[in-house]
């Protein structure tokens, strides 16, 4: 290319590129734009009634600190690291016990224990719809077929596994994420069937209870056990004393364990039955084609003015 047609090019580009050469190319363009944009909403349309339904079921929690008095708060003493070191036994302080729930919650070794007892493996995995009139489950029937218990595209019909489905059907669906200011933590759980998330979300809260519950118990009977052998072989008074105190204050967190409903958390919101859809918003998944045709129609309209000046 010579230099005089260097310089019609630049020239072109620096008409075609400065504020009003940009307003005059889509005014130009206008239709090739407006049809582009209305296709972008047709698609969206189209798109957004595609995409799988969702329900979500929500719940408010409260984490429940007990205040350790008497003997009790002894156990995060000088005596913590005699137990830890002898027992294997973790007295010490959990620190942020929001932080705790949040991540008990997300575990996978939770979601062990909260389908090992339940139904939710085949609903969460093979359930992708809700008979509203009947108020039954829909399940996807080239997955599982809940008639015969059979996994379809298994041919030993053992089905996924609890990792298959902890990673496609719990944690994508779950969220949970503790307030800053309040403590609180923001409990939901979404899926296909408005009954299945709401039944989720209710078994969440009460394993997170049972879970801590149990954990405690087994640490607390352990160290009691301990220690009642530890006073038979000990002759002075003021260990003793000092054992029969932190011995005192295990007893107390057991009584708490079996006396309590809510162990870790207590719902201030209650789980509900979701009615309406929680995904797709339509509507949003409407707006968002709209603008991004708009954008690329005017990308292209953009592109291809400087290019046609140059070729003609």
């Amino acid at each position: 290319m010579s230099n005089i047609e260097n310089n019609k090019a630049d020239s072109i580009f620096a008409n075609e590129y400065d504020p009003g050469g940009f307003l005059k190319i889509i005014l130009k363009n206008f239709r090739f734009v407006l049809i582009f944009t209305i296709i972008s909403i047709l698609v969206g349309i189209t798109t957004s009634f595609i995409l799988p339904t969702k329900y979500a079921s929500y719940s408010l929690l409260e984490v429940i600190e007990y205040e350790e008095e008497g003997g009790a708060s002894s156990l995060f003493g000088s005596a913590s690291s005699l137990l830890t070191n002898i027992t294997g036994i973790n007295v010490a302080s959990e620190g942020d016990k929001g932080l705790y729930v949040v991540e008990l919650i997300r575990s996978k070794n939770f979601f062990d224990k909260l389908i090992k007892d339940n139904d939710f493996k085949q609903r969460l995995y093979a359930v992708n719809g809700y008979n509203f009139q009947t108020n039954t489950d829909e399940y996807n029937l080239s997955l599982y077929n809940p008639e015969n218990g059979v996994w379809n595209k298994n041919p030993k019909s053992i089905g996924p596994t609890n990792f298959d489905i902890y990673e496609a059907s719990y944690i994508r669906n779950l969220t949970v994420s503790k307030d800053i200011e309040s403590g609180f933590i923001r409990l939901r759980f979404k899926h296909a069937s408005p009954k299945l998330a709401l039944e989720m979300t209710s078994s969440i809260v009460e394993k997170a209870n049972e879970f801590k519950r149990l954990k405690d118990e087994a640490e607390a009977l352990k160290a009691i056990n301990f220690l009642q052998e530890e006073l038979l072989d000990i002759n002075r008074i003021n260990i003793k004393l000092e054992i029969s105190s932190i011995i005192s204050g295990y007893l107390k967190k057991l009584t708490l364990s079996k006396s309590k409903d809510f162990y870790l958390v207590e719902p201030i919101e209650p789980a509900f039955f979701p009615e309406r859809r929680f995904e797709p918003r339509r509507s949003l998944v409407v707006v968002i084609f709209a603008f991004l045709g708009a954008i690329i129609s005017v990308f292209i309209t953009l592109l291809r003015a400087p290019l046609r000046s140059i070729k003609n």
